[in-house]
């Protein structure tokens, strides 16, 4: 088998995730007396090492040279990532912005995990359009991964680290300055029913800004017009049982001009459709243009 083959390249790269566990137990290990839960972590990271072996080894076998009490990985592996994954987020907050890789050093290095491990998850798939992988194979690598995710946020918050949030730009800043104090910003590119079911009884008043640009998230998702038609309804359903006043933004694609294209203006009759389907369900509909407001209902 030559050193730059593609299942080379997937159970070395598996070695060098290996390796940067490795460290992040190393770094640790100067945590156990301090901090009760680094004593978890280091029995976490154990156990995953000691699969990435088994993987590395399952990995390293051609297909049709498998040998007796050969390594494996299991369904129960993977339930058991998912279980550690659990565990941690009882005691993180929701993240509501992007963080940035780091906060401290033990949670620095499993972001460099996390992101290795994504490397090895890319390469496990394109082998396995090439030659054969058990699924569970790579749906242990993809759990993985958010595994150490979850674990860098844990061990910050548990070894007193700070986790420094995503700043966007300065408009945007500029922007939230104008703002009260509590006005929260929440982005949320698809799943919109599942906010405002989990969000129905904090605020006060919700602005969603906008509709066209979630429509196009749902359209970049593949889903058809019948989908998208029923992901509007139950998003209505879930607005109305919000105990928030809720203000939707969308734009109307009909008063401009579009590219003479099939997509573009298919685009813009379901958007059309779509802003029907609202204004139906609202109490109050406004047209504005220009900054002027015009009451429609």
């Amino acid at each position: 088998m030559w050193k730059d083959s593609l299942r080379v390249e997937a159970y070395g790269t598996l070695d060098e995730l290996n390796a940067v566990v490795g460290v992040v137990r190393v770094m640790n290990a100067e945590m156990v007396v301090s901090h009760a839960q680094a004593a978890q972590l280091e029995e976490d990271l154990r156990w995953i090492q000691n699969k990435l072996f088994d993987l590395g080894g399952i990995l390293a076998t051609v297909p049709g040279q498998e040998f007796k009490n050969m390594p494996q990985v299991t369904r129960n592996d993977v339930t058991n990532l998912e279980k550690i994954i659990d565990r941690c987020q009882k005691d993180l907050a929701p993240l509501k912005e992007f963080i940035l890789p780091g906060g401290g050093k033990v949670s620095g290095f499993l972001h460099q995990a996390r992101t290795v491990c994504r490397r090895a998850e890319r390469i496990c798939v394109h082998l396995s359009r090439e030659e054969p992988v058990d699924a569970v194979n790579i749906k242990f690598v993809n759990r993985l991964s958010d595994a150490l995710f979850v674990l860098a946020r844990w061990a910050a918050k548990t070894q007193g680290e700070p986790e420094f949030l995503w700043q966007r730009d300065v408009k945007n800043e500029r922007h939230r300055a104008t703002r009260s104090p509590d006005w929260e910003t929440a982005e949320v590119p698809v799943d919109l029913v599942k906010w405002f079911d989990e969000n129905k009884y904090i605020y006060h008043v919700i602005v969603l800004d906008c509709l066209t640009l979630w429509l196009s998230n749902l359209r970049g998702k593949r889903l058809g017009e019948s989908a998208i038609s029923d992901v509007m309804t139950s998003l209505l359903l879930a607005i109305r049982e919000t105990k928030a006043r809720v203000v939707i933004v969308s734009n109307e694609l009909g008063l401009g001009l579009v590219p003479a294209t099939k997509p573009v203006r298919a685009f813009r009759d379901l958007a059309g459709r779509i802003n029907q389907q609202v204004a139906a369900e609202a109490d109050e509909v406004y047209l504005t243009i220009s900054g002027l407001p015009l009451r429609l209902k």
